[in-house]
Formats: C-alpha cells, sequence, structure tokens
C-alpha cells in the first residue's frame, strides 16, 4: 500500500534526529553531553533496521516521489561520517537505491537535493570510491552531474555535488576531470556566488582536482 509507504517513510524521517544539516552542525560542534546522546539516538536508528525498510519501500515504490525523497533524506542522515555508522549499515546497497531515485526522478528538486547529498556523505568512505569512480551513464558520477545540470537555480543541489565531487576528488581525479566535473563546479560557483556553502565545496572540489595533472588541465 503505497499511502502506508509514504506515511510510514515520512515518520520515520521525522524521527531521525537533527534531520537537517545546520541542527546536525551545531550539535555536533558542541562535543558535549548532546552530541553523545545524539551519537546513541543514530546507533540506535541504525540497529532498528529502518535504513533497510526504507530501502525496501523505494525499490516497492520507484514511482513515488515521496517515498524516494524520504528514503534519500535517511540515508543521507545515516550516512554522516562524524557518526562512525558504516560497518552498521554497509550490508544495505545505499548508493544503488540513491541511484535508482535519482534517475526515476531527475526533474524532481527535492529528491535531487536529498539524493546528491546521500551520495556526497556515502563518498567519503572509501569502501564506496572505487565504485563511485566509475564514470559510465548511469553511474554516481553521471547521475550527480545530471542532477546539477538540471537543477542550475538550486544551491543546495549545487552544494551537494560539489561536496560529492570533492569528496570522489580525494580518492582520484582524473576520470572527474575528464567527465565534466571541473564545468560542473564551475558552473555551480558562477551561478551561486553569494552562497559561502556552494564556494567553500567548489573551492574544495577545484583543490583536490588540482593535485592531478589531467584536473589541473580541465581547469
Amino acid at each position: 500500500d503505497e499511502t502506508v509507504q509514504v506515511e510510514g517513510c515520512s515518520a520515520l524521517v521525522l524521527l531521525t534526529p537533527c534531520s537537517e544539516a545546520a541542527e546536525f552542525r551545531a550539535v555536533a560542534e558542541q562535543a558535549g553531553p548532546a552530541w553523545l546522546a545524539l551519537q546513541r539516538e543514530y546507533r540506535q536508528l541504525a540497529r532498528s533496521g529502518s535504513v533497510e525498510g526504507v530501502i525496501a519501500a523505494a525499490a516497492a515504490h520507484r514511482s513515488c516521489a515521496e517515498v524516494q525523497e524520504a528514503m534519500c533524506r535517511i540515508v543521507l542522515c545515516i550516512s554522516r561520517p562524524a557518526l562512525e555508522l558504516e560497518e552498521m549499515t554497509k550490508q544495505c546497497d545505499r548508493v544503488g537505491a540513491v541511484c535508482e531515485a535519482m534517475a526515476a526522478h531527475m526533474e524532481d528538486e527535492a529528491v535531487q537535493e536529498m539524493a546528491c547529498g546521500a551520495l556526497r556523505n556515502l563518498a567519503v568512505d572509501a569502501a564506496h570510491q572505487a565504485h563511485m569512480l566509475q564514470v559510465e551513464s548511469g553511474g554516481p558520477v553521471s547521475l550527480v552531474l545530471s542532477a546539477m545540470a538540471a537543477n542550475a537555480h538550486s544551491a543546495r543541489v549545487q552544494e551537494h555535488g560539489c561536496g560529492f565531487l570533492r569528496n570522489l576528488a580525494e580518492g582520484g581525479s582524473e576520470g572527474l576531470a575528464a567527465s565534466g566535473g571541473v564545468k560542473a563546479i564551475l558552473s555551480a560557483m558562477e551561478a551561486h556566488a553569494w552562497d559561502a556553502r556552494v564556494q567553500e565545496e567548489g573551492c574544495g572540489a577545484l583543490r583536490h582536482l588540482a593535485f592531478n595533472r589531467h584536473g589541473r588541465e580541465r581547469i
């Protein structure tokens, strides 16, 4: 029942602590009791099977943008590097689920924002980087670049897209430079010159790409 899945996924999003990035950063920067409590809540969420549940719901309801957005948001949250939950959630194919959501809802800005953010966080882990660095059509790099092109007006899509490319570039940049990554980053920075978060991620991505000769040539 799609209605049940939409309501269930929405409820899980509401139960996900500090799902908004600014709220999460504020707690993490305190590094006090609130941060320890937040880590405990996330570990409980990871152990509960919630991630597996929303991924299963997304697989069963691929045409429902609300389910896909909720799944991507929860994957984004649970995959935040600071939480160090990779070992508890690695059995889920989070990358595949997010990519399928992106491909099915390329024109939905909310899905693309959450999906790019999820891939950005997942790209920190070396275990995902080798797969993500494959730049073939339909892969994570291709999908993120397409999302950035289709949602050029969205500062958050551009921020997450640049952040994804920044994290991947730390693992290897030759393919990224050749795939159009440099052009996408520069376009994002030009379109959102007023947005400090886009500029920070864009500059960081260019910095990492510049470590490689192919990246320097593209820049």
